[in-house]
């Protein structure tokens, strides 16, 4: 009778964990179904906050997300989204995603910026300094940008890095555009040539024809050059080399034409 009395106990133990188990996932079930419900009922899209675009509008934006006004927030898989619009859009470099509840999408852009341009046949395209096209113009438009010399597109298409009949280029232009925009020089640059990497040169304030050599410590030669060229007269034309990032070398010519 002892023996009975504990297996009799040990299976109404088993019976009562059972049924704790069993009311535990229950619970758990209508939790997770409250919460669905509670989704799909009060979390819906109703409002778009964009911030950061001037070139595109907020209606070619949400457009292009194809995002409904009343979708559930939880059911729009925002990396989708975000491909859509950097497909479409070229001068969109990043965009943030993220849910604003109870009902807003909030979408920060960053947007790209023209650097310098090719020249082909048809077309004049504008890249940014990462090296990504951003649109065509016609080849006659007047361009406050340098014109990038030395190399060749290949197959050039707005919104894709630009590929280039010189592959080792891409990366030099990179890094020399990066460095005159940091430099805040950009502006004044007139060609980039990188027809030779280790004698990287760019015209100048339609005054100087400037040689950088190769792309190491371009800063620091950006630097450099503009601290020589506040040492010049205004009429000033010629040659600087910063090719060795140490002493900065003028040859003048009053002659120059750039």
């Amino acid at each position: 009778m002892a023996r009975r009395s504990r297996s009799d106990y040990r299976r109404r133990r088993r019976r009562k964990q059972r049924r704790k188990m069993i009311a535990s996932l229950l619970a758990v079930f209508i939790i997770v179904g409250a919460v669905i419900a509670a989704v799909t009922v009060f979390f819906k899209v109703a409002k778009f906050d964009i911030t950061g675009s001037t070139l595109y509008t907020g209606e070619e934006i949400i457009a292009a997300t194809e995002i409904q006004l009343g979708d559930n927030m939880f059911s729009v898989n925002k990396f989708d989204v975000a491909n859509k619009i950097l497909n479409k859009f070229p001068y969109i470099g990043e965009i943030k995603i993220r849910r604003r509840l109870p009902d807003t999408f909030v979408f920060e852009i960053t947007q790209r910026k023209s650097a310098a341009y090719f020249q082909t046949e048809k077309f004049r395209w504008l890249i940014d300094k990462s090296g990504y096209i951003l649109e065509s113009v016609e080849p006659d438009k007047e361009l406050a940008l340098p014109l990038v010399t030395g190399v060749s597109l290949v197959a050039p298409s707005p919104g894709a890095k630009a590929a280039l009949d010189s592959p080792d280029s891409l990366r030099v232009l990179e890094l020399l555009l990066s460095a005159l925009e940091r430099g805040e020089i950009i502006e004044k640059a007139g060609k980039v040539d990188v027809t030779k990497l280790y004698n990287l040169t760019i015209t100048y304030d339609k005054r100087f024809i400037v040689e950088f050599g190769t792309e190491q410590e371009l800063d620091r030669k950006v630097k450099m050059l503009k601290a020589v060229i506040e040492q010049l007269e205004t009429t000033d034309k010629g040659t600087i080399n910063i090719s060795d990032a140490k002493q900065a070398r003028f040859r003048p010519n009053a002659n120059l034409q750039v």
